[in-house]
């Protein structure tokens, strides 16, 4: 049963639903978001192109730059290497891709799409723009301007999370 989210609450409309929990925080709203697109995602990539979320992610990566490495689209995508790795092997099984030796770098492998490949990319190209169009939706240039703006502020502020190990401040609590 799909749920119906009020976007003044981020959470279920029905105050039943939301007693007795705590407010969510941002971190919390923005994992929501990302889960409602990820899991709508799942089925518009799987059912019109056939290739995975993150499957359709890493062929757009291959389709834009044309050849390109592995390690070239785990920096990009800022994910695991060996993750990247099994999403490749998977497009490979698929006959999306191919890979090749570098004539300028013996151990290092381009990645390029097949003809195959490229129809799935198109598709997914395709499904993204309407994604796109559909979530923004009713959304001016400004308002868009600012959300970018407030998006890159938090990612900012993320990224220091990631250094500040120092807890000490939390020993007065408890």
């Amino acid at each position: 049963m799909p749920r119906n989210y009020d976007v003044r609450k981020f959470g279920p409309v029905d105050d039943e639903s939301r007693r007795g929990f705590p407010p969510k925080v941002t971190g919390q709203i923005l994992n929501e978001v990302a889960n409602l697109i990820f899991r709508s995602s799942i089925r518009a990539f799987s059912s019109v192109a056939g290739v995975q979320v993150v499957e359709a992610w890493v062929l757009r990566k291959i389709g834009f730059k044309k050849v390109i490495s592995a390690r070239e689209i785990a920096t990009v995508m800022a994910a695991d290497e060996g993750q990247i790795s099994r999403v490749i092997k998977a497009l490979l099984d698929k006959k999306l891709i191919v890979r090749t030796q570098d004539p300028s770098y013996g151990r290092r492998k381009l990645i390029r799409l097949t003809k195959k490949g490229e129809r799935a990319y198109e598709l997914v190209e395709a499904i993204q723009r309407s994604r796109e169009e559909r979530l923004l939706e009713n959304i001016d240039d400004n308002e868009y301007s600012q959300f970018l703006g407030t998006i890159e502020k938090i990612r900012a502020n993320a990224n220091e999370l990631l250094d500040d190990t120092d807890y000490k401040h939390l020993e007065d609590i408890g």
